[in-house]
């Protein structure tokens, strides 16, 4: 149920490690020493109640991190600080209630952010400020009821936003997409209470 310390260290050349659905708990902080050529970490569908932060500080030129189906239920402040690289996050269906203030500092480079699927109750605006060359960001079946004001005010190039399957939400609020006039797709389907989009939304 534990990654130990320095078991892939030989591999030099590894670009892809896939250890979903393996009912991992842990991952020791050495546990991938010496990947320095990885690009791709799927870690999906175990059972990590905390995001192993430690344990990615070799992968400075990660790419894509896959943590979705876990178990926990906070993001906390500079979770991913080691990864400037990374481009694709998915966080998806693990119960994610709260996303700390600086949990994506440093991850500038962050171009997908897979939210979907958990229990925010509010659209996490100020977490966005470090990752503002975001394009795609997915935020479907969450808690929040309505997308307030300036909610992406500060990812100016977002191009493509879902929000589906959000039995709570309600409305879209006067200037929610005030500030993403790159935006080319949203996709707003399946939210059965649904009522209302405001004049200049």
């Amino acid at each position: 149920d534990s990654i130990p310390a320095g078991v892939f260290a030989p591999l030099k050349k590894l670009e892809k490690l896939d250890l979903s659905q393996n009912r991992l708990v842990r991952v020791t902080e050495q546990a991938f020493q010496g990947l320095t050529k990885l690009k791709t970490l799927l870690l999906r569908d175990n059972k990590f109640v905390t995001i192993p932060s430690q344990a990615f500080t070799p992968l400075s030129f990660l790419l894509n991190l896959d943590l979705g189906l876990n178990m926990f239920s906070n993001i906390p402040e500079e979770a991913f600080v080691a990864l400037k690289q990374l481009e694709e996050l998915s966080l998806d269906g693990c119960g994610v209630k709260t996303v700390q203030n600086g949990a994506f500092r440093q991850l500038s480079a962050l171009r997908q952010l897979k939210l979907h699927d958990n229990e925010l109750e509010e659209v996490p605006t100020a977490t966005f400020q470090d990752i503002t060359r975001l394009e795609v960001l997915n935020l479907g079946q969450n808690k929040f009821p309505r997308l307030r004001p300036r909610a992406f005010e500060y990812l100016k190039y977002l191009r493509t936003l879902e929000v589906s399957g959000s039995a709570a939400l309600r409305c879209i609020d006067r200037g929610a997409f005030a500030e993403n006039t790159d935006l080319q797709i949203i996709r707003m389907t399946h939210n059965i209470n649904f009522r209302c989009i405001e004049p200049g939304a």
